[in-house]
């Protein structure tokens, strides 16, 4: 196993050591020259040139490229923002990054930061078994991006202990950037270069986790996408062949101007758990997406101000994102066991508004609602849901709200709406500095429940999945957030992880 040192430089030379001296070598040539087992460490200093790294290790020896031991070691895009517009939504092998993986297998990055790495920082062609770890980025549209071949997958991908931060000024937040100009909407400047995520992908396998991170101040979080046709319905119920085994776990996102989680058209076995979402525009984002095994459990929500300047378009938000417009009855796209229990939210918006959904199982939500303009004017709260177009097979059981609406309001000949009587407060709302440069806002990502909710308690219940067994939840808690040991959910994820996503040393 050979350590090979990278330089800030295009030029090769040599570092005299104590002892013997060492040869250091551009990041592109270092990299050329690592061979399974390898580790390419980067020295402190600013590298401006673009990498690819198209050799592989193996899964008892990968290939590690590392930032420096001592001091720091920061890629540059040498692009700006203005560069992001150029690689459109789904970047191409040819799009510039500064890091490029194609066809790389069995690979760990540690310890890289990333400057201004317009629009990509890190984009990957049919990897496998690849750890990105401890790293971090300032800027670009896109932190990670993934694609594949058809016959050559990306999966099993692990996004460990990563912070982002992709508007370092605020703009999206202040409203200093609007969100149409974001979307670049005829009539307004084009501000696309933010419409990213920290991780995108396009048509790939899965069998990903993202665990430990953090990212603020971004336009999305996680941002999956698949082409159409990827979803069918057999005799075995409904089968999704790509965005498949997914584990988003213990994670903290702030600031999000559109969505933090977003599967689009299809997803099967995702596991949602134990996250922390402080002024998110939308955290879970189910927009037209056929699915079977998604989890959504034990997450707590904070949304205690508005996103931009007043009167500007999309301030409003919800927690989950459903089909649009109840107004057409466009009936949504098919689903099985898809499931939100046990999440904890404090909100000035609704739980879902304006939407249409079908095969929905919501149960032990417990959901504080401050008034629809809090802090700053005062009015009637939110409902918890708002002009929702309900399809078959829905079912919202043990819900804990201040609502004074619920669940009267929400009856519907195709779903079974029920909850506990409405408390006059849910949580004991939280008294911290408000700190847009803390990556949770200066919120510690706990909402702590009233007496009336800790009085309360529900019934075992059993989630049903087709791909495994069903998740069962003893009686005796209480609605709302819980350690994942209480749930009995560490197993779940040990059991992914082992499945999909193996750690590469």
């Amino acid at each position: 196993m050979a350590h090979i040192l990278a330089a800030p430089s295009t030029q090769v030379f040599r570092r005299q050591t104590s002892e013997n001296p060492e040869w250091a070598f551009d990041l592109q040539t270092a990299i050329n020259k690592a061979r399974p087992g390898d580790v390419v460490e980067l020295l402190p200093g600013r590298f401006p040139i673009p990498a690819t790294l198209s050799v592989s290790g193996t899964a008892k020896a990968p290939i590690v490229l590392r930032g420096a031991s001592s001091g720091q070691s920061v890629l540059c895009g040498g692009t700006t923002r203005d560069h992001g517009r150029h690689s459109g939504m789904e970047p191409l092998d040819g799009d510039h990054a500064v890091l490029k993986l194609i066809r790389a297998n069995h690979i760990v990055l540690e310890g890289l930061f990333f400057e201004d790495p317009w629009p990509t920082a890190i984009y990957m062609r049919s990897c496998t078994d690849v750890m990105i770890r401890n790293c971090h980025a300032v800027g670009g549209r896109y932190f990670i991006y993934a694609r594949q071949h058809t016959d050559l997958p990306t999966e099993r991908i692990t996004l460990d202990a990563l912070t982002w931060v992709q508007d370092a000024d605020h703009d999206m937040w202040s409203g200093r950037v609007s969100w149409p100009e974001v979307k670049a909407q005829r009539g307004h400047f084009d501000a696309s270069f933010f419409n990213g995520a920290m991780f995108g992908s396009f048509d790939i396998n899965g069998g990903v986790t993202i665990r430990n991170c953090a990212v603020a101040h971004a336009f999305n979080v996680i941002r999956m996408d698949v082409r159409d046709g990827r979803f069918k319905r057999g005799k075995n119920g409904l089968s999704v062949s790509r965005n498949c085994d997914v584990a988003i776990y213990n994670n903290s996102f702030a600031f999000v101007r559109d969505n933090a989680i977003e599967p689009e058209a299809a997803a099967q076995n995702w596991r949602v758990f134990n996250n922390r979402f402080y002024n998110v525009h939308a955290a879970f984002s189910l927009d037209g997406v056929a699915s079977r095994d998604m989890l959504f459990v034990s997450n707590t929500i904070l949304n205690d101000h508005k996103p931009g300047l007043l009167g500007q378009q999309n301030q409003g938000g919800k927690v989950f994102k459903f089909l649009k417009s109840p107004d057409k009855i466009e009936k949504p796209r098919p689903r099985e066991n898809l499931c939100s229990a046990f999440n904890s939210v404090l909100s000035r918006t609704s739980y879902a508004k304006k939407g249409a959904t079908q095969h929905w199982l919501d149960a032990n939500t417990a959901i504080g609602l401050f008034h629809a303009d809090y802090p700053k004017i005062k009015g009637k709260p939110r409902p918890v849901f708002y002009k929702m177009a309900w399809h078959d097979g829905i079912k919202v059981q043990g819900m804990a709200t201040n609502d004074t609406t619920f669940p009267e309001d929400y009856q519907t000949e195709k779903g079974d709406i029920d909850g506990f009587a409405s408390l006059s407060a849910v949580f004991v709302p939280p008294d911290f500095e408000r700190n847009p440069h803390d990556f949770l806002g200066g919120w510690n990502g706990r909402l702590d429940k009233s007496a009336e909710l800790k009085a309360l308690t529900v019934e075992t219940l059993t989630l049903s999945r087709a791909d495994g067994p069903d998740v069962v939840f003893p009686a005796g808690l209480n609605p709302g957030a819980q350690d994942l040991d209480a749930l009995g959910l560490t197993d779940m994820l040990a059991t992914h992880t082992a499945k999909s996503t193996r750690d590469v040393a």
